[in-house]
């Protein structure tokens, strides 16, 4: 079901919607993004969002988004493929943060419907953001019994960069909830790695254990949270990316609230995690909400972070007129309504 909400730049913003007895998805072909993910047992929202599509401008930008094309942040706006140097809009202090100062989030997609998904299209010409090579992408957002998956297919007429995630902000007590950190969580990660004052991920890989980074039984964030430690401090919270145990389609990810508990399971090698540190009330969200700093955690897919430039990680390279796959699914244990 296609449905007007909206306009930017004069542009009108589409919403989709995708049900089954579990859930209610809504999907804005602007930006490619989760508006929305209603869990009917439980009778609650637990994705942020706006109801007037210019809060994902003049708010929180990647709320819900498809990002890209790279994911996260390359180092000082530059890398160098095949002896090639590129240059990229730095947006974020110095660096790239997703795809630049238009990444994937301020682009309109094609929309196609499906019985059971929605499949989002777009193209990102050669040099776009700096980035080389036509790239073509397809999002799929498709239902399952309890919960949706979200799907990337990327292809390349040269050799590029490609790192898609999503980044929909999670509060598995609601939507309109003051907090995040009293929920439980669990994250399918031996090491971590610090970033710096900017944000940038640093290429050093730190283990886990014994440290306010170790969720590798489930616990509650705040006990784990210590703004003593450097790396939580560099962050202003967490903020920082997880190297994922295993390949292939495997758990992820284990968070509970008072509404629901949700497993996310992914196939990329990495994963972002951000406790929304820098939400601070901008404007209103759904149903004329002010979400408060840390009212919403973030769990990213991704591969490991400025890797283009770092030796200790897979670089996200797409080979010319090959296709990137990944797969990302959420699945929800409701609980009855409160």
């Amino acid at each position: 079901m296609k449905t007007a909400i909206g306009t930017w730049k004069n542009q009108t913003v589409h919403q989709f919607v995708l049900e089954n007895e579990a859930i209610r998805l809504e999907l804005l072909d602007f930006g490619a993004r989760v508006r929305s993910c209603y869990l009917k047992q439980s009778k609650v929202d637990v994705v942020q969002g706006f109801d007037d599509p210019r809060g994902y401008v003049e708010g929180i930008r990647y709320m819900g988004a498809t990002v890209g094309r790279v994911a996260n942040r390359i180092g000082q706006g530059t890398f160098v493929l095949h002896g090639k140097r590129y240059w990229l809009s730095r947006n974020d202090r110095g660096n790239t943060l997703h795809g630049g100062e238009k990444g994937l989030d301020l682009h309109f997609f094609e929309a196609e419907e499906k019985p059971d998904r929605i499949i989002f299209s777009l193209h990102s010409p050669d040099q776009e953001e700096g980035f080389p090579g036509n790239l073509t992408l397809l999002v799929s957002y498709q239902l399952l019994k309890d919960g949706w998956a979200f799907e990337t297919e990327a292809s390349c007429d040269q050799d590029t960069l490609c790192s898609i995630t999503n980044h929909a902000y999670f509060n598995l007590s609601g939507h309109d909830a003051q907090t995040a950190l009293d929920h439980l969580l669990k994250i399918e990660a031996d090491q971590y790695s610090p970033c710096d004052r900017n944000g940038l991920t640093l290429p050093v890989l730190c283990e886990t254990a014994q440290t306010p980074f170790d969720f590798r039984e489930k616990v509650r964030i705040d006990e784990r949270l210590d703004f003593k430690h450097p790396d939580i401090q560099a962050g202003n919270g967490y903020d920082h990316n997880f190297i994922l145990r295993g390949k292939g389609l495997r758990p992820a990810v284990e968070v509970t609230g008072r509404a629901a508990t949700m497993q996310m399971l992914t196939t990329m090698p990495c994963l972002h995690f951000y406790s929304a540190n820098f939400l601070g009330k901008t404007i209103p969200g759904k149903q004329g909400v002010l979400y408060e700093d840390r009212s919403a955690l973030c769990f990213e897919p991704q591969y490991f972070p400025n890797a283009i430039q770092y030796s200790c990680a897979e670089a996200p390279i797409l080979c010319r007129n090959e296709k990137m796959h990944h797969r990302t699914e959420y699945h929800f244990k409701q609980r009855e309504a409160l």
